[in-house]
Parts: structure tokens; C-alpha cells; sequence
């Protein structure tokens, strides 16, 4: 208590504001403390209000920076080092006094030796007026606030952030602040441990590797950066303080870490139709384009994309179509940086990217195509991804051009948006007809009239290819789009050489007036001396006797209505000079006197006309009209009559170059809001939109949902609509019932195993803890299971899983439990036949007390059916039924069906000829055969037992009798477990010699099962003397004639005669005197002879 009374009475010896003190000093840098600069913001002048110092006066401040003996005071806790005389304590206040704190009047002092934890401030102490609260939220930043200080909290006091001590507990953790180089090191620790549980992890088998890779991922996401903000995007804002370098964790971490993902996906990982979320926000990072071009490579890679056909096309179509993740990357690419920031190894490291990424954007339909053939989903067909590329590509010019206006250091790279709008135009127009590819250019031309849009769009126009600019100016010319604005004063390079060599002079369209009447228009208004040269080589090229000679009629007639109408133009600008028009004449008199002697007579009338008009033009106001050059047109057909008309008032189509009616009509009457819901109109209808998250039931209330594409005389709500649909119903029936058809078990999806070894973990717990329901969606998805995943395991989970099957009882009430359990004995087996079969023979032949009758029976039932699948000889799988020829086809879903549907109607016709051409040759064809090819006979296909066969029929043929249970010498059964057991293993080495069919060793399986039927064909009990014959008759079905009688003479002759003597019709004691076995005897017998029979 005495060192607490005089700690109360210490002082500072001095007073300092948090201006003096460094910024080394405030432990900003300790985890505890973010570097918001709340104290620039709350700090206030002296003269405002109470000072952090008057509010903690007994604790001492921290002396001035340059006060001496500074350190000397800090090192050690000392509550006694800063006494100060009895004048000086007597005018401080005392600790504890609260009063001093919270605005109140100093009380009076107490009596001596109560000074500690003085409360008066609370008793009865009058209380001052408070002040009238402040109401600037914006700490002082108000325009209209009149002082730089705000009142935040009312009648409090403002506040001066005190000074923190020098000596900070947490300032040696400073390397663990925000935005310091911890974020690079642990995002590189992260990295390489996900990849390690990768690598560790060839295959996932169980939940347990998954739910490590999922940690992983967590673990991963954490580090990686969050959505692109517009701050970061445009250069302005750096949130990591360039901690982590981002565009080399892209090139170098980001590919192998995506590959050994992707590797690892299978039906449970990343899951369909919902992704998991950990895989979507791991390919949705967008902090550079780096990381989106990472991404494209990794979904259109053809090996990757055949394996995982139905994830891969969902995330990808979802990317595509995400304005953030591929609008952001466009105008990333876009912008190059901000001044001094650029150098040359980054304008090279970003010119390769953009090129990456704009080859891998238009690849990406023909990859996907050539994967998934007719599954291509609808959001890769050509016409529709060109407008997704279109609407992106048009959204990040006009973000670029608003960011370039507002931040006048953006450096910015229009070769991109140049080099991916060549492509979409080139790649993706077929016939240069394109409505999406139309509107974009017209929504460019309006955009282009504003001062912010019109020099970039001028650059990307500029930098556009060849190919390009070709199909651009055919389309804007034909479909009367202005391009004006579009490029820059002085043409250069393709679009010069487009617009006054190709289209002009080497270039014929069916419709060409549209085409003649805007290219002229465009000139007169861009170049004018370039519409002074271009007739110079129309007049040249229309004058030459070759040109006349060889070339097209059509193409001819395009160069005189370009010649008339340019001709006009050149007098709406100003006449040409008298050198100009001596040259002109000179040219038009040769070329006049060369479709003169055309024998073609349009040619000459083409001639005649445009003679005549232009020189009409030299003339006029120089020469009379009755001196002027007249041509007479009579005698013409009508269709040649008017051509002449249309040429010769061709000329008047000339509008003025500034005349902004003929402007108006260039550019077109649609507004710009049209234009962009013409773009955007269907694009969600048409696309399919997936959705990565389940969604949540709504809940039913009545809300308004107004169609925004409609207009306001068309809108109308869902309750609106739902009233006038469902007007006959009354009011206990307004609710529309909810559509429960797609929804699934939330329960039951946590409950089901994901993988074998979860499944091996569910059938092996044999807890309490362990809830029916659990075992029962184990059992039911087991086959699902085994069919998917037990090829990629190993054969000791196959061996483990076939033996806990073997034991396995129901924990609970299941209708079809036996059947699940021996279809997942049965698809266990086919997927290891050899192991397998080898292991249940094995166990089938172990100690008389390790299984029961009914376990071994399953075992043989199980070989049977193995065979029979391996053999192809299951049937229980009901064949497709064949669709009748008068039953409707069904429409095509997509357009790839359409595209695909004459190729399949081709091929469907050329099978049907080539079927009657075959059956005409095998009608008439003679065949020395013994029996006439079926051509009915059912499809031949691979027999997978006959490779198998040896390790079902000798395991379970060499085991027998080795333990004495299953038969005792004199042939007699004392149990009838016995019998039945014996009789279920001829029925299946039956069923084995039936499925070994032309197998190699099939004649060795028929001696060894014709031995063991003449041994146990004097059996005492019926049922196995029948199953003695069943076994001889497969041995006949199975096995050639020729084989039977070359190994087997001896032994079938034997056997005719027991035949013989089992079906005699007399009381002879040793005569068959089972109805049953006799009549199945007749049959053998009838077999038998076939095969003995002489040729």
C-alpha cells in the first residue's frame, strides 16, 4: 500500500504531445496495433478541449526526445524516481481522483492519511453544463465545418492519444505486423505443405486424405489474396505493401499446385453438381492476369479436360462468364502502370501474357469442342461465346477509358484489346455476319463521339490486323455504322491501304450501293487528298482496255457507281484544277473509245453514261448545252435502260460532308441504351447458368419482382401474375406448393461414404455409437462405389472389403439387403477375378466349422455369377429397347446436334446401303456349309472368363473331398447339408464349363468333370444324380464334337450306356426311378449320341 499511495502521488515532469513523440516509439508496429493513423484523425490543437495528459495526470508522461537521462528512467520500474517536492505533490491530484478525469471540479483535499481512492467525483459534486453534441461524422472533413476538430462523443471531452511507452512489450514481435515479409514466407509454408499432401497422395481413397487435402486448401486460401478491388486493379492501392510478389508466385507456384489438384478429382472431389468451394475460390483468384491465364491452360488441357469432362465445363463456363474474374484480367492487361513504374522487363513479361491469354480465350470453344463433341454445352458455341468475349471486351474499354480520364498517370497498352478484338472479329464471324459483332461496333461508334472514349478507341482501332480491319469496314460501310470517330485524322497502314485499295479496286459485293455510298462519305470526311488519289486510280483502273476486257461485269459496274459518286464529292469540295481536268478528260476519252468496242452491250452503255455525266460535270457553266457530249439510249432493253437511269442520277447520293442529317444516318437511329440491351439481351437465357452454392429455400411472401428490360406499361409483379394465373382458386390456396422433385437428403449426403476405405470403416464399426441410418446409406451406395473407385485400388482393399462382405448381417431392417450384398460380392470379383476366385475357393474348401452351409453356398453362387458376367452370359440387365421408326425424334438440344445431325443422317444412309448391298451378295452367293450363317445372330464379344478360367474351375475342383465333408465313400449322405451342398457344387462347375466355352483349356475342364460324373453318377439321392447330368450336358454344349471323340471315346461310350439304361421303360432294379432324372437322362442321352454319331 505505501508504494501504491506514493505511486499515486508521482508526476510527469513534463508534458508532450503525441507530435514530439517518434513514430519509433508507439509500438505501431506490434500485432496489437494496426497503422490506421487514428491519431491524424482525432488529433486536436491544445486550445480545444482536455488533453489525454489531463485525464491521466497522476501517471507520468514520457519526457521530451531530446531530454537527458531518458533511458535512465525507462529501465527500470521505479514508482519512488520521480518525487517531487511537497509545494509540487500538495497541487496534483491525488490516484484514483476521477473527478479530474471526467471534467469535474477538482474536491477538496482530504483529510491526511485518507488520500487513497478518493470517490468523491461521485458524491454530490455539482456537475458543469454539459456541451451540445457535435453532428460532423466525418472528423472535421465536412466542407462546412468551420474548424479542423470534431466533437465525436457530445459533452466528452475530445481526446489527444497518449503516447504509449517506450518501452512496448510487443515490440519485439514487429516482424509479425501487418503487410511484413511473414505474408510471403507463410504463404510459401502453406504452398509447399498442400503440395506435399498432394504428392503424398496419388489417389484419394478415403475421407480422411480428403479432408487433409481440404485443410490444406484452407490452410492455402488464407494466404492467397481476396477479390481484386478497383484500387488495386488501377494501380492505386497496394493492400500487402508488396510483401508477396504475386506475379512470380502466378508463374512459378500457382501452374504445379493447380495440376497436382486437378489430378486429384474424381466423382467425390471436387463433387458435382455443387464444386466444392475450397476448388472454386482457389481458381477464381484474380490478382493478376497471370493467375487467369494459369487457369485457362489448366481447364483446356485436353488430357485433363477427357478426364474430368463434367467439372472442368462447369467451372469453366462459370469463369467465362464472370465479369470480375475475366473482365478484370482484360483490362489488367490493359493497363500497364503508372509512370515511373514501368520498365522494360515488365512491358515484356506482360506483352507474353496477353498473348497467352488472348490465344487461349479464342481457343477455348474448338478445345472444349473437340473434348466433349456433342456435350458441348451451349455457353461454348461460337455465336455465344463471341458475345460473352464481345460484352467483356466492350465493358473493360469502357472502364479503361473512365480510369484513364480520372487518373491521368494510367499508363495504358491498347495492343491487347487490339489483338483479342482481331481475333473475336476474325475467328468468331462467320460470313461477317455477325449481330453481336454489328452491335458492338455501333455501341463503339456512339461511344467514340465523347472526348474520354474516342483516343483509345482510336488506338484499338489503329493496331487492329489486317483481317480485321478488312471484315470491320465491310460491315460498318454495308450496315451504314459511322467509323469516323473510330479512326485516327491521318489513315495509315491496313486501314489506308482497306479503305482505298482493297475494298475499292479489288473487291465486288452482291448489294454494293450501301458499301459505295459510305466509303466515299467516310473519305470526303476523313482525307480529303485521299479521295483525290483514290479517283485518280478508279478513273485509271475503269479507262484500261484490260480491265474492260478481263474483268467481271458486276465488278465493273461497282468501280463506275464509286467513280460517279466520288467525282461528286470531288465538286462538293472544290472543283479540281485545269490540269487535273486535262488529265481526267484524256483518261475518260481512252476509256470511252475502249467500251466502245466492247462486244458486250451493258459494257457499252456503261461506258456511254459514265462518260457523259462526268464530263457533263467539266462542262458545266464553260460549254452550252447543246455543245455538251449527249449519247441516245434508244433501242435499249428496259433492264439495260435502267441501269443507264440509276447511273446517271447515281451522283445525286453525295451529302455533305458536314451536314449532320446525312451524320445522323451514318451513325444510325438507335439509342445507346438499345444498343447495350440488344448486346446483353439473352445472354443468361441462352447461357447456362451454374450455380456453385446450394440454394437456400425462399421463404414464400408476397414480393414484388419487376422485370427491368420491360418498359414500365409492361412491368408487372410475380403476385399480379400469380392472381390472374390462379384467379379460380380461393384464398386457402394462394401459396404455390413448393417443387420438392430436385431436392436431396442433407442427412443422407453427410452420411454417405465417399470413398472404399470409409466404407471399410462403416462396415467394421460395430459400436453403439454408430446409427442405423449410417450403415444403411453405407450399404446402399456401396456398389456405386465399387463400381467407381475399386479399379484404382489395390487388391489388398478388394480381398479385405470381399471378406467383410462374406460376414456381414444386417444391423437393421433392409428389404433388399441380400441382393446389395451379393451384387457388391459379385462387382468385388469381376473387378480382381483371378485373386478373388482363388480366395473363395480357398475359403469355400477351409475347416468344416469356420462357415456355415449357407455361407459356403453364397460363395458358389458368387463364382457362378462371376463367371456369367465375364462370360457376357448375365442377363440380368434388360437390353435397350429398340426405338420404333415411327416414334418422333426428339429436337436437337444445342446447335452442335443440329451442326452434327447431316453427318449422322449421312452415315445412317450409307449403313443402309451398305447393309442391302451385303445382303444382295449373301443371297446369292452359294455356301458349302453345314448350317447357313445367321445374320440375326447376336453381336460376338470378347469372353473375359476364358483368360480366368483355371483359377475358378482347379481351386474349386482340386479341394474337393480334401476334408472329408462333403461325401463318404458309399455315396450316402448323412445329413442333407451335405446333399444340398454337393448338389450346389455341380450346379456350379456346371455353370463354369458352360462359361468356358472355346476356351483353350476346356477340353482338359470336360475329362476331369466326365471323371467326377462316373464317379458320382450311382449316388443315392436324386437331386444329385440330376445334377450329375445337368454337368455332362455342359460338357456336351461346351465342347467341340471333334474334341470329345479324339480325348474323350472311351469315357462317352461308358456313359451312353448308363444313359441307355436310366431311361428304359421296365420294372429293372437298376433302371432311373426318378421321373425328373430320367426325362433330363433322355435329353443327355440325345446329346450324346450327336456327338458319337459318324459323319
Amino acid at each position: 500500500m505505501g508504494a501504491a499511495t506514493s505511486f499515486g502521488k508521482s508526476t510527469s515532469t513534463g508534458t508532450v504531445t503525441s507530435s514530439n513523440v517518434p513514430t519509433a516509439d508507439l509500438g505501431i508496429n506490434s500485432p496489437t496495433h494496426r497503422n490506421t493513423h487514428a491519431e491524424e484523425i482525432l488529433v486536436t490543437h491544445d486550445t480545444n478541449a482536455t488533453t489525454a495528459d489531463d485525464l491521466f495526470k497522476t501517471c507520468p508522461g514520457p519526457p521530451s526526445v531530446g531530454s537527458p537521462g531518458k533511458l535512465e528512467e525507462l529501465d527500470d520500474f521505479n514508482p519512488r524516481a520521480a518525487d517531487v517536492p511537497a509545494a509540487v505533490a500538495a497541487a496534483a491530484p491525488e490516484f484514483g481522483d476521477f473527478e479530474s478525469a471526467f471534467g469535474a471540479p477538482p474536491a477538496s483535499k482530504p483529510a491526511a492519511g485518507d488520500d487513497f481512492a478518493d470517490f468523491a467525483a461521485f458524491g454530490s459534486a455539482a456537475v458543469p453544463t454539459p456541451v451540445a453534441p457535435s453532428t460532423d461524422l466525418f472528423f472535421g472533413m465536412s466542407p462546412s465545418s468551420g474548424s479542423s476538430s470534431a466533437n465525436l462523443f457530445g459533452g466528452m471531452a475530445q481526446l489527444t492519444p497518449a503516447a504509449p511507452a517506450a518501452n512496448d512489450l510487443l515490440s519485439d514481435l514487429s516482424g509479425l505486423s501487418l503487410g511484413s515479409t511473414n505474408a510471403g514466407v507463410e504463404l510459401s509454408r502453406c504452398t509447399q505443405d498442400l503440395v506435399r499432401v498432394l504428392q503424398e497422395t496419388p489417389r484419394i481413397r478415403s475421407g480422411e486424405e480428403l479432408d487433409a487435402i481440404r485443410r490444406g486448401l484452407d490452410g492455402l486460401l488464407e494466404c492467397l489474396p481476396g477479390p481484386r478491388t478497383p484500387e488495386q486493379l488501377f494501380r492505386v492501392d497496394r493492400e500487402d505493401g508488396g510483401a508477396v510478389d504475386w506475379d512470380r508466385f502466378a508463374a512459378e507456384d500457382y501452374p504445379g499446385l493447380l495440376e497436382e489438384l486437378v489430378a486429384r478429382f474424381d466423382g467425390e472431389f471436387p463433387g458435382m453438381p455443387v464444386p466444392d468451394g475450397r476448388v472454386w475460390r482457389l481458381f477464381c483468384v484474380d490478382r493478376n492476369r497471370g493467375f487467369v491465364v494459369e487457369n485457362l491452360r489448366v481447364l483446356t488441357d485436353a488430357t485433363l479436360l477427357e478426364r474430368n469432362r463434367e467439372v472442368f465445363a462447369l467451372m469453366l463456363s462459370r469463369l467465362v462468364q464472370d465479369d470480375d474474374w475475366l473482365g478484370g484480367a482484360i483490362v489488367d492487361a490493359t493497363l500497364v502502370g503508372r509512370g515511373s513504374e514501368i520498365d522494360g522487363l515488365t512491358r515484356h513479361n506482360a506483352q507474353v501474357s496477353s498473348d497467352q491469354l488472348v490465344q487461349l480465350l479464342v481457343a477455348i470453344p474448338n478445345r472444349v469442342a473437340n473434348v466433349l463433341q456433342r456435350d458441348t454445352p451451349e455457353v461454348f458455341m461460337p455465336e455465344r461465346f463471341s458475345q460473352n468475349l464481345l460484352q467483356h471486351t466492350l465493358k473493360a474499354i469502357d472502364c479503361v477509358a473512365r480510369a484513364t480520364e480520372i487518373h491521368q498517370n494510367l499508363t495504358t497498352d491498347p495492343t491487347f484489346l487490339s489483338k483479342l478484338l482481331s481475333k473475336i472479329v476474325t475467328d468468331f464471324n462467320s460470313n461477317k455476319q455477325s449481330t453481336h459483332l454489328q452491335t458492338s461496333l455501333r455501341i463503339l461508334s456512339v461511344w467514340a463521339h465523347s472526348n474520354s472514349h474516342k483516343p483509345l478507341l482510336q488506338a484499338i482501332f489503329t493496331n487492329l490486323s489486317r483481317p480485321a480491319v478488312e471484315t470491320i469496314a465491310v460491315i460498318t460501310l454495308n450496315k451504314t455504322i459511322d467509323l469516323h470517330d473510330l479512326l485516327p485524322e491521318t489513315l495509315t497502314g491496313d486501314w489506308r491501304y482497306v479503305l482505298t485499295q482493297k475494298i475499292p479496286l479489288f473487291s465486288t459485293f452482291p448489294n454494293s450501293d450501301p458499301i459505295v455510298e459510305n466509303l466515299l462519305h467516310l473519305l470526303a470526311r476523313k482525307n480529303k487528298p485521299l479521295l483525290h488519289d483514290l479517283i485518280q486510280e478508279l478513273i485509271t483502273v475503269w479507262s484500261s482496255r484490260t480491265a474492260i476486257q478481263r474483268t467481271p461485269f458486276e465488278q465493273h459496274l461497282y468501280a463506275s457507281k464509286l467513280l460517279l459518286l466520288a467525282m461528286a464529292y470531288q465538286a462538293e469540295i472544290g472543283k479540281p484544277s485545269a490540269e487535273q481536268v486535262r488529265e481526267f478528260r484524256r483518261l475518260l476519252f481512252g476509256g470511252l473509245k475502249c467500251h466502245l468496242e466492247s462486244p458486250v452491250k451493258q459494257m457499252r452503255c456503261v461506258g456511254m453514261i459514265v462518260a457523259e455525266v462526268i464530263l457533263g460535270r467539266f462542262d458545266e457553266g464553260d460549254v452550252p448545252a447543246e455543245n455538251q457530249l449527249r449519247f441516245e439510249f434508244e433501242g435499249f432493253d428496259g433492264r439495260t435502260l435502267a441501269m443507264v437511269e440509276e447511273l446517271r442520277s447515281f451522283g445525286g447520293r453525295c451529302r455533305f460532308a458536314g451536314d449532320e442529317l446525312s451524320q445522323g444516318l451514318i451513325e444510325g437511329g438507335d439509342v445507346l441504351d438499345e444498343l447495350v440491351e440488344k448486346l446483353f439481351e439473352s445472354s443468361t437465357e441462352r447461357g447456362e447458368v451454374v450455380a456453385f452454392k446450394p440454394v437456400e429455400t425462399p421463404v414464400i411472401a408476397e414480393v414484388e419482382v419487376v422485370d427491368m428490360k420491360l418498359p414500365d406499361s409492361k412491368k408487372i409483379t410475380r403476385k399480379e401474375q400469380r392472381d390472374s394465373d390462379d384467379s379460380e382458386l380461393d384464398s386457402d390456396d394462394d401459396l404455390e406448393p413448393y417443387d420438392l422433385s430436385n431436392d436431396t437428403k442433407i442427412e443422407q449426403d453427410r452420411l454417405r461414404p465417399r470413398y472404399l476405405l470409409d466404407l471399410r470403416e462403416v462396415l467394421l464399426d460395430n459400436s453403439d455409437q454408430q446409427t442405423p441410418q449410417r450403415f444403411e446409406i453405407a450399404i446402399q451406395a456401396a456398389p456405386d462405389l465399387i463400381d467407381q473407385q475399386m479399379a484404382n485400388n489395390d487388391l489388398k482393399l478388394a480381398l479385405d472389403l470381399l471378406q467383410i462382405f462374406l460376414s456381414l448381417e444386417s444391423r437393421c431392417y433392409m428389404e433388399d439387403f441380400e441382393q446389395l450384398k451379393f451384387t457388391c460380392l459379385v462387382r468385388i470379383g469381376t473387378t480382381f477375378p483371378k485373386q478373388c476366385a482363388e480366395y473363395l475357393c480357398r475359403e469355400f474348401h477351409s475347416d468344416i466349422s469356420k462357415y456355415s452351409l449357407q455361407r459356403r453356398i453364397l460363395m458358389l453362387d458368387i463364382l457362378a455369377q462371376m463367371a456369367k458376367v465375364l462370360a457376357n452370359l448375365d442377363k440380368t440387365e434388360k437390353p435397350p429397347t429398340p426405338k420404333s421408326p415411327t416414334q418422333p425424334q426428339k429436337p436437337p438440344t444445342n446447335l452442335l446436334e443440329s451442326k452434327f445431325r447431316e453427318e449422322a443422317e449421312q452415315a445412317r444412309k450409307r449403313a443402309l446401303a451398305e447393309r442391302i448391298v451385303r445382303d444382295r451378295i449373301q443371297s446369292k452367293t452359294r455356301r458349302f456349309s453345314s448350317r447357313p450363317l445367321n445374320a440375326t445372330q447376336p453381336p460376338e464379344t470378347i469372353n473375359r472368363f476364358s483368360a480366368v478360367a483355371g483359377h475358378f474351375f482347379y481351386p474349386l475342383l482340386r479341394g474337393f473331398g480334401s476334408k472329408q465333408f462333403l461325401f463318404s465313400a458309399n455315396l450316402s449322405f448323412q445329413y442333407d447339408a451335405d446333399q444340398l451342398l454337393l448338389t450346389t457344387f455341380l450346379q456350379t462347375l456346371a455353370v463354369l464349363m458352360i462359361c468356358a466355352e472355346n476356351c483353350p483349356d476346356g477340353r482338359r475342364f470336360a475329362r476331369e468333370l466326365v471323371q467326377l460324373s462316373v464317379m458320382l453318377r450311382f449316388s443315392e439321392e436324386p437331386k444329385v444324380r440330376a445334377s450329375v447330368l445337368q454337368m455332362l450336358a455342359a460338357v456336351l454344349m461346351a465342347v467341340s464334337r471333334e474334341v470329345l471323340r479324339q480325348d474323350l471315346y472311351a469315357e462317352l461310350m461308358e456313359l451312353r450306356a448308363w444313359l441307355e439304361e436310366c431311361t428304359r421303360e421296365s420294372v429293372v432294379a437298376r433302371a432311373e426311378q426318378n421321373e425328373e432324372c430320367r426325362e433330363l437322362a433322355r435329353h443327355v442321352l440325345v446329346m450324346c449320341y450327336g456327338v458319337l454319331a459318324e459323319q
